[in-house]
């Protein structure tokens, strides 16, 4: 699966998709969530609620965010690579958020939960052909090929996990 070019995703997109690494997207998929989970590996429980600020997501949130968009983004190519009919809604991220109730759930649930995802899309992704990741469908008013959605889910998740790593761990009390 080639790398989209930008008249196959709204231009919003390009933020994600010009962090993603060029080479074989499904390894980059399959050895990103790797790269995350080693980022909050041995770190205390406490962590999960730590905040940066405020207003802002705790890492719990985060990893529950980016369980909820990489299901949307897989859900996505799925309905477009089946040639699914009509328009898919967009994702309001904060309500869907405040419904995760992550701070009721442990790290490792959430990762567990994470991980449960990204094992599905990859095999979604590994039986799409060349023919079908060049199908397009409509999400949140734009339209978007299933390649497009592939490369958006490796850098939604390389965006987080700069913002964990340079938002939240190099802010963090060492205590914490």
């Amino acid at each position: 699966m080639q790398r989209p070019d930008k008249s196959e995703h709204h231009e919003y997109y390009t933020k994600y998709i010009d962090q993603v690494p060029d080479g074989d997207i499904l390894q980059i998929l399959r050895s990103g969530i790797e790269e995350t989970a080693a980022l909050l590996k041995g770190r205390p429980p406490a962590i999960a609620g730590y905040r940066y600020a405020p207003d802002k997501w705790s890492v719990a949130d985060v990893i529950a965010h980016l369980s909820d968009c990489e299901r949307t983004f897989g859900f996505r190519a799925f309905w477009f690579a089946r040639k699914g009919a009509g328009e898919l809604p967009s994702l309001d991220q904060d309500p869907f958020a405040a419904e995760a109730h992550a701070s009721a759930r442990s790290l490792e649930s959430l990762m567990a939960e994470w991980r449960a995802v990204r094992a599905s899309n990859l095999a979604l992704f590994q039986a799409i052909d060349d023919d079908a990741s060049m199908r397009t469908g409509v999400a949140s008013g734009n339209r978007i090929t299933v390649r497009a959605l592939a490369w958006i889910i490796a850098g939604h998740e390389i965006h987080h996990r700069k913002g964990l790593k340079d938002q939240y761990l190099a802010r963090m009390p060492a205590a914490s």
